[in-house]
């Protein structure tokens, strides 16, 4: 399979320097605050605000304000609002960013099995005030962007790796084991990204579990596994997040929203809106409208 086809392949404000931050703000208890995705980079979640509940790969956790959630190197990775607002920063790096001109010991010995996915931090972080410091340093810098400060974020992203380092390394993973990892989000990548591709159209579990090469049961059983949820609510969900920007954005009938993102019952299409939004499409309407 081509792996390329679910990743999120990140550009960077300077490609020079490979490590970006971003302030994200989610809207709407259920909401999706992080489509499932992948990449190549590591990426480190600050919560500010908020509760929400993540996936990384099988692992299901729920986050708080000042929680750390670190996403390693080709994880799967997505988020669920628990409250009406979500907010966090997002930092995305390269870990090569972290390696010497000159190949050392530290490059050896620590930055590269990180880069080669052979270490694997736990994904949540709770309560580490020395961890909080660094984000807050990083997130410091980056924003105001003073001379140098390039190697102050740096030298943080440093003391971050050390910390993770000796306190939260979950795994150290074998050649094997890397490569099962390695085709376990092979498989599953395409899946996604032809969901995410063809959402309006009619999606068939025969369709899906022949791309993955797995009989119907264990491509389900595997899909909730990867993704935390069923093939059905997955799908919905996808749906549900764009009917609800075309009820914002647009001025569509209900129904012609619904026919839009691949439902063809307008009946069954509100239902499953307020089951995934607490709310009906035509009173999340006129809230929109009386904003």
């Amino acid at each position: 399979m081509d792996k390329s086809v679910l990743r999120e392949k990140m550009t960077m404000p300077n490609p020079d320097f490979c490590m970006k931050l971003v302030k994200n703000h989610s809207i709407g208890i259920n909401s999706t605050a992080v489509y499932a995705h992948w990449h190549r980079e590591m990426e480190l979640l600050y919560i500010i605000e908020g509760s929400a509940l993540f996936k990384c790969n099988d692992k299901s956790f729920i986050v708080n304000e000042k929680d750390l959630v670190v996403v390693n190197c080709n994880e799967i990775h997505f988020g669920q609002n628990l409250t009406e607002d979500f907010r966090y920063y997002c930092i995305i790096l390269d870990p090569h960013i972290l390696n010497s001109r000159l190949i050392d010991l530290c490059d050896s010995k620590y930055i590269n099995p990180i880069i080669e996915n052979r270490i694997l931090f736990k994904n949540l972080i709770v309560n580490d005030e020395s961890v909080q410091q660094c984000i807050e340093s990083i997130n410091d810098e980056y924003t105001n962007r003073q001379v140098g400060f390039e190697l102050c974020i740096k030298a943080s992203l440093y003391k971050l790796i050390v910390i993770l380092m000796r306190r939260y390394i979950n795994t150290v993973l074998t050649d094997n084991q890397v490569k099962y990892r390695t085709q376990n989000i092979d498989r599953f990548n395409r899946i996604l990204k032809y969901i995410e591709n063809n959402y309006t159209n009619d999606l068939t579990l025969d369709h899906m579990s022949e791309q993955a090469h797995m009989s119907k049961y264990h491509f389900c059983r595997m899909f909730k596994k990867m993704t935390g949820h069923t093939v059905t609510h997955y799908i919905n969900s996808i749906r549900i997040q764009e009917a609800d920007n075309l009820l914002i954005n647009s001025d569509l009938s209900i129904s012609e929203i619904a026919y839009s993102v691949g439902f063809h019952d307008t009946s069954y299409f509100s239902r499953i809106y307020k089951n995934i939004k607490d709310t009906s499409p035509s009173n999340r309407r006129k809230n929109v409208i009386k904003e």
